[in-house]
């Protein structure tokens, strides 16, 4: 395994030629709350701020339009927290985009094997693996996985979270 700059991470992300597929499993990602966007919309605003992922989206609505494909599936709670909850709400700009997004609940995923173990990551072309550990604090480092041992069963588990999960209704804003 190759531990990745953030700089990789999207040359990666930008780069694939295919398929991204993204499980995500986390209760939170502190990159998500450190952006502000989250506490602006908890306090009401109805267009929160995304300026720092708005490149995100452009480089999705590209990738797309080219025939390529991101789809992500994202396991919440079976209450979802306020946090999952502006999560699910981010989930318009995703879809506007044109990424395929997702939903599937802890309960459901834990019946299916789809445990945290199975990890957090996105298998891009269904070759590589950009696999996500966390630090105590939540902090986020990525390697690069080519394993084809462990490929091959991030495959399988995408499969079974895929078509387990649900996409959710999302305003339009």
């Amino acid at each position: 395994m190759t531990t990745l700059s953030a700089s990789e991470r999207a040359a990666l992300l930008a780069g694939f030629e295919r398929t991204a597929y993204r499980l995500e499993q986390r209760l939170i990602y502190t990159v998500d709350v450190a952006s502000g966007a989250m506490n602006a919309w908890l306090a009401g605003a109805t267009e929160a701020s995304l300026e720092e992922t708005d490149p995100w989206y452009e480089q999705v609505r590209t990738a797309v339009d080219a025939g390529k494909r991101y789809e992500r599936v994202r396991v919440h709670l079976d209450e979802p927290t306020p946090y999952q909850q502006w999560l699910q709400w981010t989930s318009a700009h995703n879809y506007r985009a044109g990424e395929i997004m997702r939903y599937l609940t802890r309960s459901e995923a834990d019946r299916l094997g789809v445990t945290e173990a199975v990890g957090d990551w996105w298998l891009l072309d269904e070759e590589r693996l950009i696999w996500f550990d966390f630090d105590e604090a939540e902090n986020q480092t990525a390697e690069l996985v080519t394993d084809p041992g462990r490929v091959a069963e991030a495959l399988q588990w995408w499969r079974v979270a895929a078509a387990h999960s649900a996409t959710i209704e999302v305003p339009a804003s």
